[in-house]
C-alpha cells in the first residue's frame, strides 16, 4: 500500500532528526497521552491530559479556539505507527505459536470544544514467516475501531483531574488471517490526575463480543481490560510514560459453535518515550511486553487461543516494539 510506504519514510526521517535535535508532545490511552499541547499564553485554558486503556495513547491537550467563533473541533491528531511483533506463545507441552508479524496502524483523534472527542483507528499486518496463525508473507486486514468519548468531569486547575466515559465498536473483517470476523461493542471509563510534572491514570474497558462470521474462528466471551500508569513530563520536548494492562477473555458460549473453552488472562507493561520534533509533530517510541502469559495446557488450548484472533489486543501472542509519528492541527 502506497500510504504505508510514505509512513515508513516519514518515520525514518523523523528518527534521524531526533538524533540531531529535539525541538518541541500530542495523542492507543491515559497514561499514554500522545499529544502535548503547543505553548499557550497565560490567558488560555490548559486542559488536563487524559488517562486509561487508551488514555495513555490519547492526549486531551489541545489548542483553544480563538474568540467566540464557531468551530467543530479544537484539535485534529493524525497518528501513524509501525510495530514489529514477535509471536512467542507456548503451552505447557512445549507446543508453540512462533513467528514475526509486522503491523501498520493509522488513526485520527478529533477533540471538539464541547468536551466530546472521536477516536478512529485501523491496522493491517503481514507475516515474515509461518506463525501458526498465518503462512509466511501473508497479509491481512485488521479491525477498524470507532470510539466516541465524553468528558463528564474536569477540574480546570493546573493540577486538576478529569474523568471520561466512552462508547464504541470494533467492526469485523472477513477473510483476514489477523483481524477477527466478530463485531464487538465497547464501553469504558478513564480518569487522570496531575501532580506537578507527573500524571497518574486509571481506566477500565469492557467489550461485549459478537459472534464470529467465519466458521473456523473461535467465539470468545466478553473481554475486560484494566489499565493504569503514569506519565512524567521531563520538559516541553520530552515525556516518558509507563502503562500496565490486565486482560481477561472469558470463554465462549457453546451455542456459538466453536468457542474458547476456558477463560484466558494475561498482562502487559508498555513503556514509551515521546519526543516533540516540531510544535505539531511528535515521535513516539516504545514496546509492549508481557508480564504474565496466557496459561495454556496443551496444543489444543493453544490452537483455540490462536483461532480466537485476538491480534488487536496488545501482548496477546507476544512482545512487540513500535515507532510512530503523531501530527496535530
Amino acid at each position: 500500500m502506497k500510504y504505508f510506504c510514505l509512513i515508513y519514510s516519514l518515520l525514518f526521517s523523523a528518527q534521524v532528526l531526533a538524533l540531531v535535535d529535539y525541538d518541541d508532545s500530542p495523542s492507543e490511552d491515559s497514561v499514554s497521552f500522545k499529544v502535548a499541547a503547543p505553548v499557550k499564553s497565560n490567558s488560555e485554558e490548559t486542559p488536563a491530559p487524559r488517562s486509561a486503556p487508551r488514555v495513555m495513547n490519547r492526549s486531551s491537550t489541545s489548542t483553544s479556539s480563538s474568540g467566540n467563533s464557531f468551530s467543530l473541533f479544537k484539535t485534529l491528531q493524525f497518528q501513524t505507527q509501525i510495530e514489529a511483533m514477535d509471536f512467542a506463545t507456548t503451552a505447557k507441552d512445549n507446543s508453540a505459536l512462533e513467528g514475526k508479524v509486522n503491523k501498520q496502524k493509522v488513526g485520527l483523534v478529533v477533540h471538539t470544544p464541547y468536551d466530546i472527542y472521536l477516536d478512529v483507528s485501523y491496522w493491517e499486518a503481514k507475516t515474515d514467516a509461518d506463525t501458526g496463525l498465518a503462512a509466511a508473507n501473508t497479509k491481512g486486514r485488521g479491525n477498524p475501531r470507532y470510539i466516541l468519548g465524553f468528558n463528564w468531569y474536569k477540574n480546570t486547575s493546573p493540577d486538576g483531574s478529569r474523568a471520561d466515559i466512552y462508547l464504541g465498536t470494533v467492526t469485523g473483517q472477513k477473510n483476514s488471517q489477523f483481524g477477527s470476523s466478530r463485531s464487538d461493542q465497547i464501553i469504558g471509563v478513564e480518569t487522570s490526575k496531575r501532580i506537578s510534572s507527573v500524571i497518574l491514570g486509571l481506566g477500565l474497558e469492557y467489550r461485549l463480543t459478537g459472534k464470529p462470521k467465519e466458521q473456523t474462528e473461535r467465539a470468545v466471551g466478553d473481554i475486560t481490560i484494566l489499565a493504569g500508569g503514569f506519565s512524567w513530563i521531563v520538559s516541553n520536548d520530552i515525556r516518558f510514560s509507563f502503562e500496565a494492562k490486565a486482560y481477561k477473555i472469558s470463554k465462549g458460549e457453546e451455542s456459538q459453535g466453536l468457542n474458547l473453552e476456558k477463560d484466558i488472562t494475561f498482562s502487559t507493561l508498555t513503556p514509551r518515550v515521546h519526543l516533540q520534533l516540531f510544535p505539531a509533530v511528535e515521535l513516539e517510541l516504545g514496546g509492549h511486553f508481557r508480564t504474565n502469559k496466557a496459561d495454556l495446557k496443551d496444543q489444543g488450548e493453544l490452537e483455540q487461543f490462536g483461532a480466537a484472533k485476538l491480534t488487536d489486543l496488545v501482548g496477546s501472542y507476544g512482545n512487540s516494539i513500535f515507532a510512530g509519528l503523531n501530527f496535530s492541527i
